[in-house]
């Protein structure tokens, strides 16, 4: 084991604050900055994300019952896995700098009237496909907060690319279909280090070598932050606890 490696575990607990962990509720991320003077060789963080105590059962979502939406659909804003694995939880590394943006376009689709995946984590500077596999017509209204940035019609099987100065800064943008207005979908814009759990409830992320602030954001649980040192070519891991 590389003794090098500091690693901090976090447990999120309602209402109170445990080993340099501030946790809320809710609202969506806020900004940081760097404890310490960033080294220039990266290091790798694995982030675990998991729910405390039982996992409420998915939600079910009715449909339009058509052939494409159907009536089946499941509400996938609080989506546990066995063992807790919490699912769709956004990671940033706060105040590190971001690698550079990548030139592949990020693509957020739209599938049987659901928009998948669920959360989406976007690179400041990058691209964004919105993309419909669907037979039948969208709207995209997206909001930063309260604000619609844009709302637009979208065929079915079309698609557009919406480029980084259409999206703004870091944040949270929600995306809706007032067609369908159970159909929700999140892009977390970050201008530092930026992932989102998978089905594991794991995200790994480059981070430069130093002591950071990370953060932990999920949309029904809320916030929780924690402090972790990272080592240049060697990896570290840091574990949030989400409590309903």
């Amino acid at each position: 084991m590389d003794k090098r490696v500091v690693v901090f575990v976090a447990v999120g607990i309602v209402g109170s604050a445990l080993g340099g962990c501030e946790c809320r509720r809710s609202g969506a991320p806020v900004a940081g900055t760097p404890i310490a003077t960033v080294a220039a060789a990266p290091g790798t963080l694995a982030v675990t994300a998991r729910f405390d105590g039982t996992a409420p059962a998915p939600k079910k979502i009715r449909g339009d019952g058509s052939a494409t939406c159907g009536n089946s659909l499941v509400d996938e804003s609080l989506v546990v896995g066995p063992g807790g694995k919490l699912a769709n939880v956004v990671v940033r590394v706060l105040g590190a700098p971001a690698p550079a943006a990548p030139a592949e376009h990020a693509r957020l689709l739209q599938r049987g009237c659901a928009y998948r995946p669920h959360v989406l984590a976007l690179a400041a500077g990058q691209a964004l496909d919105v993309v419909s596999a669907d037979d039948t017509m969208h709207n995209i209204h997206v909001y930063r907060g309260d604000e619609t940035l844009f709302n637009r019609a979208e065929s079915p099987h079309a698609a557009f690319t919406r480029e980084p100065g259409d999206l703004g800064g870091a944040g949270v943008l929600s995306f809706k279909c007032d067609i369908h207005p159970w159909m929700t979908g999140l892009v977390a814009i970050g201008d530092s280090p930026i992932a989102v759990t998978g089905s594991d409830g794991v995200a790994t992320l480059a981070v430069p070598a130093g002591h950071w602030s990370v953060e932990a954001w999920q949309e029904k649980l809320g916030t929780r932050r924690a402090d972790v040192d990272v080592v240049s070519g060697s990896a570290a891991t840091l574990a949030f606890h989400f409590a309903p």
